[in-house]
């Protein structure tokens, strides 16, 4: 019975040589495994994961730039202030809740809660919008009443103000001292 082996082969290979061969590449094999059970055993298990936030613009969908990215807790501490240069901020934290608010001068804020595994990576899309447009100015006409109590308080305060100057003008009559200065006047321009 022939295995198709080449002759050469067939005769280095004996069954004592081939046990041998299989008992050498079980040993190894378990010692490797026994190895990668201990280094796999003592490593400290992964506690952190990582968040990659990518700001979209939510009209045209393009990365938007120097956003500005906060990480924080839900109770609100700040844990970390990124700035996505090209739309894109990666942070590696712990696992757990996180609370995540993109900031953008021209755009609204949007807050979303983030929930990051160990071993992981959570990729979050933004898509921040901009700011609306202001609403028109509000017109409110006034009422007719409301614009003859308007008049009739301007006119009191115009009858006041004819009062004051009035009284002020009383004040203006030449008294002991303006005469004296009217006296030293003639006096000095030689009359």
């Amino acid at each position: 019975m022939s295995l198709g082996l080449p002759e050469r082969v067939r005769t280095a290979l004996t069954l004592t040589r081939f046990q041998a061969l299989v008992g050498l590449v079980a040993g190894v094999l378990s010692i490797g495994a026994t190895v990668w059970g201990i280094v796999f055993a003592t490593r400290e298990p992964v506690t952190t994961g990582e968040v990659v936030a990518i700001v979209l613009d939510a009209r045209t969908e393009k990365p938007v730039s120097n956003a500005i990215v906060e990480l924080g807790t839900p109770q609100g501490a700040l844990i970390s202030t990124l700035l996505a240069k090209e739309g894109l901020v990666r942070q590696t934290v712990k696992e757990g809740l996180y609370r995540m608010r993109v900031i953008h001068p021209k755009f609204g804020v949007e807050v979303r809660p983030v929930y990051v595994l160990a071993g992981h990576s959570q990729e979050i899309r933004v898509r921040i919008a901009p700011h609306p447009p202001p609403p028109p100015p509000v017109v409110v006409e006034k009422d007719k009443a409301a614009k003859d109590k308007d008049k009739v308080a301007k006119d009191k305060d115009k009858d006041k103000d004819k009062e004051k100057d009035k009284a002020g003008k009383e004040k203006d009559k030449p008294g002991a001292l303006d005469k004296a200065g009217q006296v030293i006047k003639k006096l000095f321009e030689g009359k």
